[in-house]
């Protein structure tokens, strides 16, 4: 079985790796931290509204919200520095990745020839991740150049900008940052205005989208 490589990167570090599919695989779980565990996608859960499936159009209350929180995460299997290793990587991330071999190919040239390198900056809520082209290795035997593309439109409404999104998703990592699984509705449409100097209509519409 590959083994996962730890991601927990510091801001300003990278990471270089050879991708071995077009495009990852999209996964969605809930963290329980009542029981400090996940809760893989398909299994079930008992809520207010009653047993629901764990997906991503399931529905919480916002007591709930301060026991599940949702976890959107993308899982794709590379090569880093000569070894086969698994890779999750947030949906900003993710979604730089396919843009960047969405250009390659329009180039005329095979993306997973190269490898990509990918740069954190910040912490906590300010995270947000680059990513560039490195350089080109070669094209694997067992890579799979024509995968269907997945959709990244996570969302239906509002375009996110960069700064936006990483916001989105740093409230719903409880994990690295513990203190919003007690944010309410509220608190996280203030905590958006506060910070990205946007409208109120515009942060509740991203939190009302996203939460």
């Amino acid at each position: 079985m590959t083994e996962w490589y730890n991601m927990k990167l510091s801001s300003g570090e990278t990471l270089e790796f050879q991708p071995k599919s077009i495009d990852g695989q999209y996964r969605f779980q809930i963290w329980n931290n009542k029981d400090k565990k996940y809760i893989n996608q398909g299994e079930f859960i008992v809520t207010e509204a009653g047993k629901q499936e764990v997906n991503a159009q399931i529905k919480l209350t916002e007591e709930e919200l301060k026991i599940y929180n949702k976890s959107h995460k993308f899982i794709r299997d590379v090569i880093i520095n000569g070894e086969e290793k698994r890779i999750t990587l947030a949906v900003t991330a993710e979604r730089a990745l396919k843009g960047e071999i969405d250009i390659i190919k329009q180039l005329g040239e095979e993306p997973l020839k190269y490898t990509y390198i990918l740069r954190k900056e910040g912490e906590g809520l300010r995270t947000q991740y680059f990513l560039s082209r490195g350089k080109s290795v070669g094209l694997r035997a067992d890579a799979k150049p024509s995968t269907p593309s997945v959709n990244l439109d996570l969302k239906t409404g509002l375009i996110l900008t960069v700064d936006e999104q990483a916001y989105v998703d740093a409230l719903k990592d409880t994990t690295s940052n513990p203190q919003v699984a007690k944010y309410t509705k509220q608190d996280k449409i203030d905590l958006l205005v506060q910070k990205l100097k946007i409208t109120v209509d515009r942060s509740t519409k991203i939190i009302g989208e996203n939460f």
